[in-house]
């Protein structure tokens, strides 16, 4: 799914250069539109939120251009190697803020995007050892171009340089650990990554499993094999194998382990009192504290539904109640809304400045909820608690008749 994602100014007067034929359209409803006929023809015809996706291009070329901005880009490259087409856009009027909120000067922007596959409901995995090359060409330009006359230059036919890790400094005791499991050098083994670190092993390195396993038997303090053993859980949980991760997650006395646990635990084998019982052992009052360990001990507790656990989630959210966090807000709300307090739970929904965030309706569908047992209109506004009021298509994976494989799940 690697594709290629630009940011291009723009202004009402914005023309669209797409190909035409059937596109996917997804804005507050899901379809298809033929563009021709019904696509907008300029950035001030798009008054939703809108993604579009070509299903078959006349040609392989697209771009925009802004009169009032003497500027356009523009992309071309071989339909083989990459078909997919893609332009999101926040229009004009009430979801301007959407994309304005992270410009540097607030000005309006596109996203012209180009992919291996059609749309993002499809996705393909790259194995191990295996390469996959796609070769694109972008065009800035100061007027208005053809899409019909843009010709594919000529690929370099040269070895192409491959990427590095990123951030060195987030995977250097991984590749000193890989190196000393290799040379078989117990003494080269760094100290496990410690509370402060933040450092989670890549699940992208093939061998790193092998490697911390080594670690962990070689280690001797109890710490040090518990801080090996999260990271080696962590490694297992990012590729899949859930059960292996629990087994060693729920063996490690690390905090972290058990949060990591805990949230495995209600996701893929919804089992809220396993999940409870793994964050119970949380002893770092740090790492309880978080907001995001908070809401997801929260959660757990919200599924066991029981009156212990109704006083369990008021003396955690009490514990942070200094804290402004857009989740913990939203999670103190529906503890109120299950104590019955159905009208300050609305009060604080509807008092809270919300950050702006796509795809995330769960704020607006407690509101909805509330509303109908205090008996109000739930004919709400544009943006609504900071959502959005998209067609609920989620990752692009609600498209696909098909079931999508186990590999596409993303655990956070």
């Amino acid at each position: 799914m690697s594709w290629s994602n630009t940011g291009v100014p723009c202004a009402p007067d914005t023309q669209f250069d797409f190909p035409s034929g059937p596109v996917l359209r997804h804005d507050n409803h899901l379809g298809e539109i033929d563009w021709e006929t019904q696509g907008p023809k300029h950035q001030s015809d798009i008054t939703n939120m809108s993604g579009y996706f070509w299903k078959n291009p006349d040609v392989n070329a697209f771009g925009v251009f802004t009169p009032s901005l003497g500027s356009g880009l523009y992309h071309i490259a071989d339909r083989a190697q990459m078909p997919g087409i893609k332009l999101w856009s926040d229009g004009v009027g009430k979801h301007e803020p959407w994309v304005d909120q992270y410009t540097i000067d607030g000005r309006q922007c596109l996203e012209l995007q180009a992919g291996p596959q059609i749309d993002q409901s499809i996705k393909s995995m790259l194995h191990p050892g295996e390469t996959h090359r796609q070769t694109e060409f972008w065009f800035p330009t100061t007027q208005r171009l053809s899409i019909h006359d843009l010709e594919l230059p000529q690929a370099p036919d040269e070895p192409l340089p491959l990427y590095d890790w990123a951030r060195p400094e987030t995977v250097a005791p991984f590749i000193q650990l890989e190196t000393a499991h290799k040379e078989q050098t117990p003494a080269q083994i760094p100290s496990a990554p410690d509370l402060s670190s933040n450092l989670w092993a890549p699940s992208g390195m093939e061998s790193l499993g092998e490697a911390i396993q080594w670690a962990i038997e070689k280690s001797k303090p109890a710490t040090e094999i518990s801080r090996w053993q999260f990271q080696l859980g962590a490694w297992l949980a990012a590729r899949d194998e859930i059960d292996d991760a629990l087994e060693t997650l729920t063996a490690s006395s690390d905090p972290r382990a058990a949060a990591l646990a805990g949230r495995l635990l209600l996701e893929f084998k919804n089992d809220p009192a396993a999940s409870v019982a793994q964050f119970a052992r949380i002893d770092q009052p740090s790492i309880l504290a978080h907001p995001q360990v908070t809401v997801a001990y929260d959660r757990s507790l919200q599924r066991l539904n029981t009156r212990e656990a109704l006083a369990t989630r008021r003396q955690l959210l009490d514990h942070l109640a200094d804290l402004n966090d857009d989740d913990l807000i939203e999670a103190r709300a529906r503890l109120m809304a299950d104590e019955g307090h159905h009208q300050k739970a609305l009060d604080l929904l509807t008092g809270h400045d919300w950050q702006l965030v796509h795809q995330k309706y769960s704020r607006t569908q407690l509101a909805t909820q509330l509303c109908q047992v205090l008996g109000l209109d739930t004919d709400f506004p544009p943006n609504f608690l900071g959502e959005d009021n998209l067609a609920e298509f989620g990752a692009y994976q609600e498209y696909q008749a098909q079931p999508q494989p186990e590999k596409a799940k993303i655990l956070f």
